[in-house]
């Protein structure tokens, strides 16, 4: 009888141990996979709370150090709502979970009211493990300087804004004092190409700056934003003003005579030798403009514009002085609350402001305050401004001229801006330090 083959045991119980060791096998991988995803997604989710964590640590940091001295209640409140809007611009919008502690409750700066600190937490499920934890990240920022004597030759107080002051095809000279942007945006300070912007007083910026066309110097970045200096500048009041006959003056003589009280209608100065008697003027309703080819004369006068215009002549401008061969000579009050201040803008305008240099005439002004809209500027000739301080929401000087276009110079200004009080405070850069 023929013998049949009978399996081996030992073979059979080989072939078992090893599906069993392959099973474990791939548990284990499968484990080990599971923690390498779950390990890498947690230090994805911790290197985004910590560059959340410096980026709100910064902001706070700026904000503190925009003030004086003191850091009251109000100015952490103010750091904490800086640095979360900070935090949401870069993408991390979950507010409640970040704290902002000034001064910092731990850490070698703990105490210290002129630093920010700032902690981010946020839960953490794993995927493919059970449980889960809660990531968090710190960050410490400041400055060891306080602020400094605010006096910019040019200060943009627009904190968020990008192209807070732009140069577009064309060259502007500063002397006198730096020129400032306090936004935080990529693109604070702009310049097309053909820009050029020359400071030998500096150039800074809380933000960032456009590498086109020429800065001289570099801008220096980040450093902490200046305060508006006349952001407590009363307005006038226009109920105890002698109303004045409004709209356009027309001179007698060649010459227009203007005395200080309200003008509900706006103020057009179109032609002759214009005088603004000493006082205060508040233009309303309407627009203020002066383009005479005659003088423009202004000793100790304060003029606060309202708004309420449309733009002269369909333009988008409540502002505009615009000297051609003759100076626009405008001195501020020597005391009370607006010594020193030629002309403010209502912080509501909606209308821009505009300086237009058409021949060799220049525009003179002690300092000027814009809070509401920006101001441009453009020049054909070499008539330059004159301007103790300029303070205002953002700045631009162009090339191409609103009404002309690229008919004058083909399309290029240059400007020279004369500063004739700055004094130059002291750069404080913001730093991480923990």
């Amino acid at each position: 009888m023929r013998n049949i083959p009978r399996p081996c045991r030992r073979s059979t119980q080989r072939k078992g141990a090893v599906l069993v060791l392959v099973a474990f096998a791939l548990i284990a991988i499968l484990a080990i996979a599971a923690l390498t995803i779950d390990g890498g997604r947690l230090q994805a989710n911790h290197r985004d709370l910590q560059n959340a964590a410096d980026s709100t640590a910064i902001a706070a940091a700026i904000e503190v150090g925009s003030k004086a001295t003191t850091v009251d209640s109000t100015a952490i409140a103010s750091a904490s709502t800086w640095g979360k809007s900070f935090a949401a611009k870069n993408g991390y919008t979950n507010a409640s979970n970040i704290t902002v502690n000034v001064p910092p409750t731990s850490g070698a700066f703990s105490g210290n009211s002129r630093y920010a600190e700032v902690i981010v937490t946020s839960p953490f499920s794993n995927m493919l493990t059970s449980g889960g934890s809660t990531v968090k990240a710190r960050a410490v920022a400041g400055s060891s300087s306080t602020a400094g004597t605010v006096k910019a030759a040019i200060l943009c107080t627009d904190g968020l804004s990008a192209k807070s002051f732009w140069t577009d095809n064309s060259k502007l000279t500063v002397t006198g004092g730096y020129v400032m942007a306090n936004s935080i945006s990529t693109t604070a300070i702009y310049q097309s190409t053909n820009g050029n912007t020359t400071d030998s007083s500096g150039i800074r910026t809380t933000g960032n700056y456009l590498h086109a066309g020429t800065y001289a110097p570099t801008p220096t970045t980040p450093v902490v934003p200046e305060a508006d200096p006349y952001a407590t500048l009363p307005i006038p009041n226009k109920n105890t003003m002698t109303s004045r006959t409004a709209g356009t003056q027309n001179p007698v003589s060649g010459k227009v005579t203007l005395n200080p009280g309200y003008y509900n209608g706006g103020l057009l100065c179109p032609s002759g030798d214009v005088t603004f008697n000493a006082g205060v003027y508040y233009i309303d309703g309407g627009d203020f403009w002066i383009n005479t080819t005659g003088s423009v004369t202004a000793n100790n006068v304060f003029i606060y514009y309202a708004g309420g215009g449309t733009g002269y002549s369909g333009f988008s401008f409540g502002i505009a002085f615009c000297p051609t061969d003759k100076d626009y000579v405008f001195t501020s009050p020597t005391s009370g609350p607006y010594a020193g201040v030629s002309l403010m803008q209502s912080s509501s305008s909606s209308l821009l402001a505009l300086y237009d240099i058409w021949g060799v005439g220049n525009l003179k002004f002690d300092a000027v305050y814009m809070p509401g809209n920006q101001l441009r500027v453009w020049s054909c000739d070499t008539g330059h401004i004159e301007c103790d301080q300029h303070v205002g929401k953002s700045f631009k000087t162009q090339g191409a001229h609103d009404i002309y276009g690229n008919t004058y110079n083909a399309g290029f200004s240059t400007v020279t801006w004369q500063c004739t009080a700055a004094s130059t405070p002291t750069i404080k850069p913001v730093a991480l330090v923990e």
